[in-house]
């Protein structure tokens, strides 16, 4: 590796056609966070890059540049994951939720190592319990995370056999209703409050309280792969 170059781990979370031949690449890096990556040439017939540049393979790279746009060098598959029909689109959502989430440049390991496992979950499958817990903890490592354990109001123990109302910047109360999108079960809450991903009873109310939480932090933005299949 030469003076000016970079070693790094990343996932290309979108790519793009740039100029004549060349590819820009949008990643999440390992030791970077999220960046820019210009391939050059990797459109062309006879492309260094070709059938390397892949979604949701871990890969080792080297590139050089120290402004915004970053010139990818060398390109070594790590590891991958085989994601198709609905655990592909998922692979989709999950990518999406990077790019309106991850702030350029920002260093986020631990949700580097999240976005792995979930990976590793969609492949074996197991699309509900993945996605539950990458969104669970992708909330809490940015700053977002749900009080979980105790009523809003009252301060006491979440109780399984009753319902709360979740109020944005507070938290959960205890609630007569039972039906509205913003009321869940104390089971559901506790279930999330010690990360219990089996249940699929609260997995399903999970999915509910999880969308609503991502959305009112998403704002304007949308998550088009919502639109291909309705995510589990």
């Amino acid at each position: 590796m030469s003076a000016g170059e970079t070693k790094d781990t990343i996932f290309i979370l979108h790519s793009r056609p740039f100029q004549n031949t060349s590819l820009m690449l949008d990643v999440f890096s390992l030791d970077q966070g999220r960046i820019s990556l210009c391939a050059k040439s990797a459109r062309g017939p006879k492309s260094r890059f070709r059938g390397l540049l892949m979604p949701f393979s871990k890969l080792s790279v080297i590139y050089a540049g120290r402004r915004e746009l970053k010139y990818l060098n060398k390109i070594e598959q790590v590891d991958s994951c085989q994601l198709h029909a609905k655990t592909l689109i998922c692979g989709f959502y999950l990518n999406e939720l990077m790019q309106a989430f991850m702030h350029p440049g920002v260093v986020q390991q631990d949700i580097f190592n999240l976005y792995w496992q979930c990976l590793l979950g969609l492949a074996n499958n197991q699309i509900n319990p993945a996605l539950r817990c990458f969104e669970k903890k992708c909330l809490d490592a940015l700053g977002f995370g749900l009080p979980l354990g105790t009523d809003a109001h009252s301060h006491k123990l979440i109780q399984p056999n009753k319902h709360y109302q979740f109020l944005f910047e507070k938290g959960f109360s205890e609630s007569t209703l039972t039906e509205n999108a913003d009321v869940f079960s104390g089971e559901m809450l506790i279930d999330m409050e010690n990360e219990n991903f089996t249940n699929e009873k609260t997995l399903s109310e999970m999915k509910k309280c999880l969308r609503l939480v991502i959305n009112h932090y998403l704002g304007a933005k949308q998550i088009k792969s919502r639109d291909l299949f309705d995510i589990k």
